[in-house]
């Protein structure tokens, strides 16, 4: 398996950065050798040193499907998003069909535009909207988050496989040492009059 990536102009990734594919040994599930990942980084975004993306490839059992025909996988990362140091993404690709996003046809968005992966924080998603802010330590592993978040630092939510997580324009935090999560809503938000 390969990860093949591009750099769209104006984007700057450091040297130090990760982006790599997860081991197969840390994912359970037959990992297809001849699939190919092409990973498109879009203008402006940002990777300081230390920050890391990793993608767990699909797997040839479980709902994804891989066709002896279709060996590339195209995903893309939006634009404008910044990633500070030690702060650790994590894609799961491996429900993902890999005929709906092979060549000639859409690349699957991993994530959107104009987010903010503070430094330190630990997000694992499959779906992330546009213009969300992830403080530092925040661990967050949901299946989808709409638009205009803030995730407070040492906020901490839980994936939920059976329902999709719609937030707009939300500010998550834990309140003091309970451990509860609140969430209010975004005073600015992303749609300014």
């Amino acid at each position: 398996m390969v990860l093949q990536i591009s750099i769209e102009p104006n984007a700057v990734v450091c040297q130090s950065a990760k982006i790599e594919l997860s081991s197969a040994s840390d994912f359970p599930g037959d990992q297809n050798e001849t699939l190919v990942i092409r990973l498109t980084i879009g203008t402006g975004n940002i990777f300081h040193p230390n920050a890391q993306l990793y993608i767990v490839p699909p797997t040839l059992s479980g709902t994804g499907t891989l066709s002896e025909n279709n060996q590339d996988l195209f995903v893309s990362i939006g634009a404008n998003n910044l990633f500070e140091e030690q702060s650790c993404l994590t894609f799961d690709l491996s429900d993902v069909s890999v005929e709906k996003h092979s060549e000639g046809k859409s690349a699957l968005p991993l994530l959107g535009s104009y987010n903010q992966c503070l430094a330190s924080s630990q997000i694992r998603c499959s779906s992330i909207g546009n213009a969300n802010i992830f403080y530092a330590k925040c661990s967050i592993a949901a299946d989808e988050i709409k638009n205009g978040n803030i995730f407070q630092a040492y906020s901490l939510l839980q994936r939920n496989r059976r329902a999709k997580i719609d937030f707009q324009e939300k500010v998550i935090y834990r309140a003091g040492d309970s451990g509860v999560c609140k969430i209010r809503n975004h005073s600015d938000g992303i749609q300014r009059i």
